[in-house]
């Protein structure tokens, strides 16, 4: 992907973004949003976002899930992701630690918990990053994909990362006050 092409997509990502949050859906709306755009502008195969909810405070709860093609994201495996302890699976040790984690060899990342429907599915690359307000975990964004990701792609990421929690800041506390 050239650079203009990595600006564009930047763009788009951010832009899509903070012109739906200005239109203050419900925060699960904006969250189902988050997921969808990064499989659509960032070829996520799978993407996935959790929160800490006040009714589970030790938990992630999934909020929103968006697969590249649909019918792949199979029930029986959302099933144990839908409701994770902080500490369990990589999406709760990432909360846990409050630090990304990023590979490019997903089917050999023994920190990837589960690496048979990762190759089941093809996925090359996963890249998670806690939300993070004022050192309070409010929740984790997960993606996977079945290419590498570029360190200009994380780039992107981190920057849309950056507009997600300042995002969540406000409509974090809006939902759960």
């Amino acid at each position: 992907m050239s650079e203009l092409d990595l600006r564009e997509q930047r763009r788009r990502l951010i832009s899509d973004f903070v012109e739906k949050a200005s239109t203050s859906p419900p925060l699960p709306e904006l969250l189902q949003f988050v997921t969808d755009k990064l499989v659509e502008h960032f070829e996520a195969a799978f993407a996935r976002l959790w929160i800490i909810t006040p009714e589970a405070p030790g938990h992630l709860t999934m909020m929103a899930t968006s697969a590249a093609q649909p019918g792949t994201d199979e029930e029986a495996h959302l099933a144990a992701l839908r409701k994770v302890p902080l500490g369990q699976f990589k999406v709760g040790q990432i909360a846990e630690a409050r630090e990304g984690v990023f590979t490019n060899d997903v089917p050999h990342d023994e920190r990837i918990h589960d690496r048979d429907w990762c190759a089941k599915h093809a996925l090359q690359a996963f890249a998670g990053y806690p939300l993070v307000h004022e050192a309070k975990v409010l929740g984790v964004l997960a993606l996977f994909r079945r290419t590498e990701i570029t360190r200009e792609e994380y780039t992107i990421l981190d920057s849309f990362v950056m507009q997600l929690q300042r995002t969540l800041r406000v409509r974090y506390q809006d939902a759960f006050a």
